[in-house]
């Protein structure tokens, strides 16, 4: 047998064992329970899987939970004791309920509950007229900056110093935005989410457009003093008219037909659940 002969039956032979030693792992790993090769998940509990580093390793202002830890998340429960050894395990804080929950409760079942809606397209009107059309040192600096910054091309360094200016297409841009720059506000919110009439059982319910009359009502309801009736005047900006709802037909002439329907959709539970009638025709 020549030297290159043997030399060649020896790599066959190496080649068959790995191959052989091969389709052994893969069969011994094929016949084990997948479960038993991981760790095992605890309902509510997260693994962590890093070696568990001594405090007194950690350097100066770091966090034991290092990167698992947001600046903003509230902190968690340490409980590495029930964790297997090299796991640490974190637990979110549970939220907790309202202190008072028995006085709560006893209100919500004793106390005569009552709740005035407005129409949606006029209370939306209303809000901007208040809060953008007259100084205002919370809106312009909070919404109105935001807003200008998001949705105002080439808006002026004094517009976006001060935030005056909004126009009513610029704040429904926001206000159909689901990636909106600033949160929602509860002047233009929706009532059905700010009042939850499906969990709280109202007594009454009244109606903005029939102010006068439904507040009235109610106070004999409760059977408050005679003398004691719903005033009548304007108290903010007493110099201008109340948005009616010929003023809010105005406004929504500068939106175009899809913005229209979009905001209708916006506000869609507030009209069904209040029983008003679409503002325009067009919408469906």
């Amino acid at each position: 047998m020549t030297p290159r002969a043997g030399t060649m039956r020896l790599a066959c032979m190496f080649s068959s064992i790995l191959l052989f030693g091969a389709a052994g792992l893969l069969l011994f790993i094929s016949l084990q329970d997948p479960t038993e090769l991981s760790p095992r998940q605890v309902p509510g509990i997260k693994f962590s899987i890093r070696p568990q580093q001594p405090y007194n390793d950690l350097p100066p202002g770091s966090s034991r939970d290092g990167d698992l830890k947001a600046p903003t998340e509230k902190v968690t429960r340490d409980l590495s004791s029930r964790a297997p050894r090299g796991l640490h395990l974190l637990v979110p804080d549970r939220p907790r309920a309202p202190r008072n929950m028995g006085g709560i409760l006893h209100r919500l079942s004793t106390y005569t509950k009552m709740l005035f809606v407005r129409e949606p397209f006029e209370r939306l009107v209303s809000a901007f007229r208040d809060k953008f059309e007259h100084p205002n040192s919370y809106y312009h600096p909070v919404f109105g900056k935001a807003i200008l910054a998001r949705y105002r091309a080439n808006a002026s360094r004094e517009a976006l110093r001060t935030g005056s200016g909004v126009r009513f297409p610029e704040f429904v841009q926001y206000l159909l935005d689901v990636h909106r720059p600033v949160g929602m506000d509860i002047h233009w919110d929706h009532v059905s989410r700010l009042c939850s009439p499906c969990l709280i059982d109202y007594d009454f319910v009244g109606k903005f457009e029939s102010m006068e009359e439904d507040a009235n009502f109610f106070l004999s309801l409760i059977r408050a003093p005679r003398n004691l009736t719903f005033p009548q005047f304007k108290d903010r900006h007493s110099q201008e008219a109340r948005t009616t709802a010929q003023i809010t037909h105005q406004y929504f002439t500068q939106l175009s037909a899809l913005q229209r329907q979009r905001t209708y959709d916006f506000y869609y539970m507030d009209y069904l659940m209040f029983n008003y009638s679409k503002p325009f025709a067009d919408l469906y």
